[in-house]
């Protein structure tokens, strides 16, 4: 079964770093991950969740599905 992980906090509280460190460690581990965003958030990338934490030029970032609402999303087996 999956699980759903949130986590909110101020601006500036590393919480899309939480994001990216967390999918690539447990990508590094063989665990499927799938990172998703609202579609109306494209400030850096319409497809990718991206955290300022590596500064200008240095930006670290994941691959995310964007969509416009949860109601037309389904888990994806792929393992």
């Amino acid at each position: 079964m999956a699980n759903l992980h949130f986590h909110y906090g101020v601006m500036g509280s590393l919480k899309s770093g939480f994001l990216i460190s967390n999918a690539f460690n447990f990508r590094k581990k063989g665990v499927g991950v799938e990172v998703l965003k609202p579609s109306f958030d494209n400030r850096f990338s319409k497809s990718e969740v991206v955290s300022r934490m590596g500064g200008p030029g240095n930006m670290i970032k994941t691959p995310a599905l964007a969509l416009p609402d949860l109601s037309s999303y389904s888990i994806k087996k792929r393992y």
